[in-house]
C-alpha cells in the first residue's frame, strides 16, 4: 500500500498528484489522468509566506537582536525559513486543489 503523504487530489476524478513532481505552485498545470486544469489556491502560498515571516522574525528576536542587526537577522533567517516552512507545508499539509478558472492560462 502507497502512502499518499505529501499528494494533492484532483477535485474532478479524485486521482492523487504527486505533490513533488505533478504540481506546481505557481502556475496551473494539468491533471494526468483527466487533463482538468487545476491550481493551488492562492492562500495556501500566503499562509506559508507568512508563516516564514514570523519564524524568521521571532529567531531573530530570540538572538536578542535589535535595530540593524535585527532587519539583517530577519533577511539571513528569511530563506532558509521559506524552504524549511515550504517543505514542510507540501508534506504534511498538501493544498487542496482547484479547478482553475483563469483566462489568461497556458493551456486555453
Amino acid at each position: 500500500m502507497e502512502s499518499n503523504l505529501g499528494n494533492s487530489k484532483c477535485p474532478k476524478c479524485g486521482t492523487y498528484l504527486d505533490g513533488v513532481r505533478e504540481v506546481r505552485y505557481t502556475q496551473s498545470f494539468l491533471c494526468s489522468i483527466c487533463k482538468t486544469e487545476l491550481e493551488v489556491p492562492r492562500y495556501y502560498r500566503v499562509v506559508g509566506v507568512w508563516i516564514s515571516f514570523s519564524v524568521s522574525l521571532l529567531l531573530s528576536l530570540a538572538l536578542g537582536l535589535r535595530g540593524l542587526g535585527l532587519l539583517l537577522g530577519f533577511i539571513i533567517f528569511l530563506f532558509p525559513s521559506m524552504f524549511s516552512i515550504g517543505f514542510l507545508q507540501r508534506k504534511l499539509i498538501p493544498p487542496k486543489l482547484v479547478v482553475c478558472r483563469n483566462d489568461d492560462s497556458p493551456f486555453s
